[in-house]
């Protein structure tokens, strides 16, 4: 067999010395070290994986290792002495072996990006106490009315009609002993006709959404939707899904208080109407929930979606409650 020069580490300091070193036959590792020999059992050693050409390491039993440079001779003497195949560095010396591990990376990232991130963040959402919910919403409207809304122009007879309604809808599709739900009306500015969800139980109705209705059970059920979102935590799990990592130190650390860092968000998520389709199609379950449970058409929804689908329509500036949403004609037909 061979002689390798090889370095040892003693495992107690980071000095290194120089020894030799060659397998026999059966199944020892022998170094020497001027005339001092030492030899182990290969079966009493670690051996790591042959990678690349980077040097072989070796873990002895008493805690030291070497480092043997010439890692390609070292690799065979082993695979001849004790039949042992590298099979990683087989795999990596491959490029058909290391495009099929690219490709399966990708599958796995894609796979962890649409289906495992969206099912952590609801696990998460599901940890966390409801305070995390409420310090964001509170948060979150601060920020929304200090850059994107204005204080509402409605009377207040218009708005008390309107309140009379959300508590109806309250009562029928709210869960009130888990959230206090409020309603708020502001002037949408850039936003326009929306209605918005915070954390918490607060809805945002812009004054010209209300315009927009010709119908109060239009606007019912649209706040029916909004609810939907607060039940299943939309904002706070899509919120969660771009910060994982901070929603894991809620959750670990109990920090409730941080929470309201994820309230920086909250503009561009909700005026950006940042939904997935499946939340959307959540929500619009809850709102269907409410028209039946009260007897009203399905088309009052239907009607005011596809409206709001048509005055999105008017140009790049119009953001709308469908901003990135399931198509208008999509979500009216199901109604």
């Amino acid at each position: 067999m061979t002689t390798l020069s090889a370095y040892l580490y003693d495992g107690k300091t980071a000095q290194r010395r120089n020894v030799t070193v060659k397998l026999t036959v059966p199944g020892y590792i022998v170094l020497q070290e001027f005339s001092t020999l030492s030899r182990f059992r290969l079966e009493d050693v670690d051996i790591s994986e042959q990678l690349g050409s980077q040097p072989a390491r070796v873990e002895l039993p008493d805690g030291a290792h070497l480092e043997i440079a010439d890692s390609g001779a070292f690799y065979t003497q082993l695979t001849n002495s004790t039949g042992r195949s590298q099979w990683l560095h087989k795999l990596e010396s491959r490029w058909s072996f290391a495009l099929l591990a690219l490709l399966l990376t990708l599958a796995l990232g894609w796979v962890g990006y649409v289906w495992g991130v969206p099912k952590g963040a609801q696990l998460v959402a599901n940890m966390l106490p409801l305070e995390v919910d409420d310090a964001i919403g509170i948060e979150g409207l601060a920020m929304l009315d200090g850059h994107m809304l204005a204080p509402s122009e409605l009377d207040m007879q218009r708005q008390l009609q309107l309140m009379t309604v959300f508590i109806s809808v309250v009562e029928t599709v709210g869960v009130t002993e888990n959230y206090r739900y409020q309603l708020v009306f502001r002037k949408g500015q850039r936003l326009g006709a929306n209605a918005l969800a915070l954390p918490g139980g607060t809805i945002v109705i812009t004054d010209e959404l209300v315009a927009l209705a010709e119908h109060d059970d239009e606007l019912a059920a649209i706040l029916a939707h909004e609810v939907g979102h607060i039940r299943n935590r939309h904002a706070l799990r899509s919120l969660l899904q771009n910060s994982v990592v901070a929603g894991l130190i809620i959750v670990l650390t109990g920090d409730t208080s941080s929470a309201t860092s994820f309230a920086a968000g909250i503009p561009t998520l909700l005026a950006n109407a940042g939904y997935s389709r499946e939340f959307e199609y959540e929500a619009d379950k809850v709102a269907r929930e409410y028209l039946l449970a009260n007897g009203i058409p399905l088309n009052r929804f239907a009607t005011i979606i596809l409206r709001l689908g048509e005055l999105e329509e008017g140009g790049p500036d119009a953001m709308s409650l469908l901003s990135t949403h399931p198509e208008a004609s999509e979500r009216a037909r199901s109604f």
